[in-house]
């Protein structure tokens, strides 16, 4: 019998309305995705690895610290309830957050990174070497590149730190996939012989979608790397793939990850989890959404991905009447005001002086 993972439990955390410009190199930047913001949960010797943690909330909720890190009108971050993501989702899953005994981020990108608050000083948290020491730099590249240091920058994180490929537990391999960041670490994931054995590849952001994979085009958003080098990481993780027989999942994909979801909770005899679907329809539209109006124009606009049948002049005055809200709110109905959601930020205006990194897991 083999030693490995005996669970493998996806979780949607949110989604980013953006240009898939940013996910596939070349993509016309007027053509738009809702991408779910994934998350993996790995039932190994100990309890569960957690790979990625989502938003930071209370960057998102609070009006202010919206305006400051997400104020780009081209990225909308989408939450899937009023409570924080990862206790919704571990609570759907049926696992406590204590049950979580180690977390592993793909990189420091808000999207991955925010949840760690969660975890400070709680468990282990496995990074790339090369990944913090970028975050911490104290320059102001990192958060002109989404990397926000109030994220992860707090003493109480226990950092492993690895400087290339590690093995993180029993059946899981952090692959160093740098590109999309300095440190972009991907996961190779082997089930136990009792759990019927096979595995996955996790590409987390050096794939964003299963096009980048099967045309081996680089993901549109990188750092200090040109496009082919990261193609190049996803042909070196196609290949892990087919030498092991592993299925290659593809990090942001609003097709594949809830097929993925869907297939692991039939894989279980559960129903598919009500967290995993998008709140609304997976749309490409081929103009800037300022211009949708409701009408023949919006209905030749729009392009349903998985929706036959769907009323297309309903949906184009449904995203008509959000774009005009948005216009006149600043903020996209889906998440309108809330209520401050508590959450700790005494180290946001703290010194962005870098400062010496523990030391890295042999």
């Amino acid at each position: 019998m083999g030693s490995g993972v005996r669970r493998v439990v996806p979780l949607t955390l949110g989604w980013e309305d953006l240009p898939k410009s940013v996910s596939v190199e070349g993509a016309p930047a007027a053509e738009r995705l809702r991408e779910p913001v994934p998350a993996v949960l790995l039932e190994c010797d100990g309890g569960w690895l957690l790979l990625d943690t989502g938003f930071n909330t209370a960057l998102i909720r609070d009006l202010a610290l919206r305006r400051r890190f997400h104020g780009d009108p081209d990225f909308t971050p989408v939450l899937p309830g009023p409570g924080e993501p990862l206790a919704e989702a571990l609570a759907g899953a049926g696992i406590e957050l204590s049950a979580i005994h180690a977390v592993a981020v793909s990189h420091l990108h808000h999207d991955h990174a925010g949840g760690l608050k969660h975890f400070a000083g709680r468990v282990p948290v496995h990074a790339q070497r090369a990944e913090l020491e970028y975050g911490l730099s104290g320059s102001a590249e990192p958060e002109a590149n989404d990397i926000f240091r109030i994220d992860f920058d707090d003493p109480r994180i226990d950092w492993r730190l690895a400087e290339g490929d590690t093995e993180i537990a029993p059946g899981v391999t952090a692959v160093l996939t740098a590109g999309h960041t300095p440190g972009h670490q991907s996961f190779v994931v082997s089930m136990d012989s009792r759990a019927g054995g096979g595995g996955f590849v996790f590409a987390f952001d050096a794939a964003d979608l299963t096009e980048n994979i099967e045309r081996e085009v680089s993901v549109g958003t990188r750092i200090g790397a040109s496009a082919e080098q990261c193609a190049e990481q996803i042909r070196k993780l196609k290949r892990i793939a087919a030498q092991r027989g592993y299925r290659l999942v593809p990090g942001h994909d609003p097709v594949a990850w809830p097929a993925l979801t869907a297939d692991l909770a039939a894989a279980r005899g559960l129903a598919r989890p009500p967290w995993c679907a998008a709140p609304r329809a997976t749309v490409m539209i081929r103009a800037a959404p300022a211009v949708a109006t409701v009408g023949t124009r919006a209905r030749r606009e729009l392009r349903i991905a998985g929706l036959p049948g769907l009323a297309m002049g309903r949906l184009a005055a449904r995203l008509a009447s959000r774009a005009v809200a948005t216009r006149k709110s600043g903020v996209a109905p889906m998440i309108r005001k809330s209520a401050w959601f508590q959450h700790p930020l005494p180290r946001l205006m703290k010194s962005t002086a870098p400062r010496t990194l523990p030391g890295a897991v042999q």
